[in-house]
């Protein structure tokens, strides 16, 4: 792709040669793809221009509330949650449930009073996640009656105790656009959004704005994986949802060693951002 374009240009034409040159089996996968050239695209874009991504949209950077998201091993433990509690004073986190858990791990969790999120990932197919199961489901609502249940799979089973906490669930895989808001089973109280999923960055702030419009709340997504695009997504968060649960912790904290520093919450914005990229 050569020549001189504005952010809206090449995207254009990047849709249309993603959309000729794809042969993934799955559309989330093109989605990633094309996310990653646009915001790296409005990235340099703006770095170009000397501007920053706050001016562009004439929003202040806020700091950021952030929750951590451990992975509690197999057999689950709830020992990842009390050590990095005990490093980082008042830290929140985000918790796959999992898929089979005891009364006595349940209880742990909740007696820690520092769970924000319980992830059932019960939107990503069958294999994926915490079982359908409303008495599960029941259990979670009841022990944790402060917090946000993401992702619950909505089955004739389910639906009854699902509708009766609509006000405190949050949804994840099946946003990737404004359709994917309005084709919920009900309006959302709260989405997570992780900027990968919709692709390209109009899909991406016509859902933001739609979320604004229709005071449904926000929170940014995970996936630790992400390298500079999770700066972009602190940076999403600073301008839009910087108070919600979001899932954006330094890369550190996936990687915890008890001698090391964490940042604690919230972060504070840059003293001289640039471009998108924010902290990291």
């Amino acid at each position: 792709m050569t020549g001189e374009h504005t952010v809206g240009t090449f995207a254009s034409i990047n849709d249309t040669e993603l959309h000729v040159a794809d042969h993934t089996p799955q559309r989330g996968n093109l989605n990633h793809l094309q996310c990653a050239i646009e915001s790296a695209a409005l990235d340099l874009a703006l770095k170009q221009s000397g501007q920053t991504l706050s001016e562009i949209l004439d929003q202040k950077y806020e700091p950021v509330n952030f929750v951590a998201s451990p992975s509690l091993g197999d057999p689950p433990s709830v020992r990842p949650v009390h050590r990095l509690h005990e490093a980082v004073s008042g830290l929140g986190f985000k918790i796959d449930v999992p898929e089979d858990p005891s009364e006595t791990f349940l209880s742990e969790l909740a007696a820690t009073d520092a769970i924000r999120v319980l992830d059932l990932k019960g939107q990503y197919g069958p294999d994926v996640g915490a079982p359908a199961d409303p008495e599960l489901y029941r259990r979670l609502f009841e022990t944790f009656p402060d917090v946000i249940v993401e992702g619950p799979a909505v089955t004739d089973a389910t639906r009854d105790i699902l509708e009766a906490h609509a006000d405190r669930i949050s949804w994840d895989a099946p946003i990737t656009d404004v359709d994917g808001v309005r084709n919920l089973p009900w309006k959302p109280a709260i989405i997570n959004v992780k900027p990968c999923r919709f692709g390209t960055l109009e899909s991406l702030c016509r859902s933001i704005e739609y979320a604004l419009e229709y005071d449904i709340d926000l929170y940014g997504g995970g996936m630790f994986e992400l390298d500079i695009g999770r700066a972009h997504n602190q940076a999403l968060a600073s301008l839009f949802y910087p108070d919600g649960p979001n899932d954006l912790a330094s890369p550190a904290y996936h990687q915890f060693e008890a001698d090391q520093p964490l940042s604690s919450s919230p972060l504070t914005p840059p003293k001289e951002p640039s471009g998108i990229r924010w902290h990291s």
